[in-house]
């Protein structure tokens, strides 16, 4: 069976991870990335802290609320869960970056459950209620950075690379504890993958606390993590894909 799948309606938490192979700086990094010039000195100097910080971390799990403002309809999509996830290599020299995370997901009165695995260029959507698997291959995007992940922006990548690809400011607030980047994509109109992202971090340890994404379709998920851990035990019994018997497997089409 064939399904034609459409990112715009996978939880957001998905669509922020789902490129982020190859991204994370190396844990080999001992020093941040020259990068270009920029006018912003404030979010230069916390892109190059970030990438350092996050030099040695291989894995990061976490909880998640996320809302998901449909301007349309009128309505806010809320969605919680936990999540996991591996760089490459992190458990064994061949293993691709692994993702896995579980929802619990609200709309209109109605309540359903759902796990998500992205495995190297392969996700994996398993939906209990409907005893259904999808399965598809993700895109492969040229820049490195990817359309689908704006929060890997969050825990390490480049300076270079993402000046490459974004402008990046930090924006005023009123609280002391907490910095804000938003990164606008600077390519063509049809190829952005959203209008803004802004990053929300304590300024202590920066630590990401919020995202916000300011969708080209003018709706507005914001996604709170909490609970981060870096480089816990390793949990590789997350992605043992057992399914009961019965489960519909849906393959995409190529």
């Amino acid at each position: 069976m064939t399904f034609h799948h459409a990112i715009g309606v996978l939880p957001a938490l998905l669509a922020g991870f789902l490129a982020a192979a190859g991204t994370w700086a190396g844990p080999a990094a001992t020093a941040p990335t020259p990068a270009p010039a920029t006018k912003d000195s404030g979010a230069m100097e916390i892109l190059q802290r970030l990438e350092k910080l996050h030099a040695p971390h291989t894995i990061v799990s976490g909880t998640f609320s996320q809302t998901k403002t449909d301007p349309v309809f009128l309505e806010d999509i809320r969605s919680s869960g936990s999540f996991y996830f591996e760089r490459a290599g992190a458990t064994r020299p061949d293993a691709p970056d692994r993702f896995w995370f579980q929802s619990n997901e609200v709309q209109g009165g109605n309540y359903r459950t759902s796990t998500h695995w992205v495995i190297g260029n392969e996700a994996i959507n398993y939906f209990p209620s409907l005893r259904q698997v999808e399965r598809y291959r993700l895109p492969q995007v040229e820049s490195g950075i990817g359309q689908y992940n704006p929060m890997a922006l969050a825990f390490g990548l480049e300076p270079e690379k993402i000046l490459r690809y974004f402008t990046v400011e930090e924006l005023p607030t009123t609280r002391t504890d907490v910095a804000r980047l938003a990164f606008t994509p600077t390519g063509p109109p049809n190829e952005r993958p959203f209008r803004r992202f802004i990053l929300h971090l304590r300024r202590a340890d920066l630590e990401p606390v919020l995202f916000e994404i300011e969708e080209v379709d003018d709706s507005t998920t914001r996604i709170r993590v909490a609970a981060l851990q870096w480089n816990p035990r390793a949990q590789p019994e997350r992605f043992q894909l057992n399914f009961p018997r019965g489960t519909t497997i849906l393959e995409a089409d190529e």
